[in-house]
């Protein structure tokens, strides 16, 4: 993926760890301000609108700074975290969803892929019923290529897993290809 794209997708990580990392900055040097005086950065005889813009200036400075440093680390990084609610964290990462490479050691056997399918669980990687393109597809297409199923197999051993479970049948005219029974939600 290109680095504008990776910029692109994540720039609200981008600037709310920046914002985030700003304010620990800024508190902390309003904290060391109280023991130390700031004449020294600013002298006492500036008007007032030169300090606050001084001020503002170093502030944009820093924010700016931080933001650069937050898109270096989301470009060399595979895994960004992009929500934490309630001590929960949600990711998003970058390379082979199906590589078992991208995972850490640690979280190997926690791993668990849910891909969502079409309606009617097809089988038939033809990009007109199911996608090279998507992840559907490009699973299939790995189960072919590797020998573990063809497209009977799968589709058997698919049809044998929802058999019994409540289903609905399309007609010819609506879907003239593939599977017709589908579930509803």
């Amino acid at each position: 993926m290109s680095i504008q794209n990776r910029i692109r997708i994540n720039w609200q990580v981008i600037l709310r760890r920046a914002w985030t990392w700003t304010g620990i900055a800024m508190t902390v040097l309003c904290f060391v301000a109280l023991f130390v005086p700031m004449t020294e950065l600013i002298p006492e005889k500036c008007p007032i609108v030169c300090k606050v813009l001084i001020g503002c200036a170093a502030f944009i400075a820093l924010f700016v700074l931080l933001a650069l440093a937050s898109a270096v680390r989301v470009l060399f990084t595979n895994k960004v975290c992009v929500l934490t609610k309630a001590g929960h964290h949600v990711y998003v990462q970058y390379g082979d969803v199906f590589s078992h490479k991208v995972v850490g050691k640690k979280y190997s056997d926690k791993r668990k892929i849910v891909i969502d399918v079409n309606r009617c669980f097809d089988t038939i990687v033809d990009d007109h019923l199911v996608s090279l393109n998507s992840l559907h597809g490009q699973l299939f297409q790995r189960f072919y290529d590797e020998g573990k199923f063809d497209e009977e197999s799968l589709n058997k051993t698919i049809q044998d897993s929802l058999a019994g479970k409540p289903y609905q049948l399309l007609t010819t005219a609506v879907k003239p290809k593939g599977n017709l029974r589908f579930r509803r939600v």
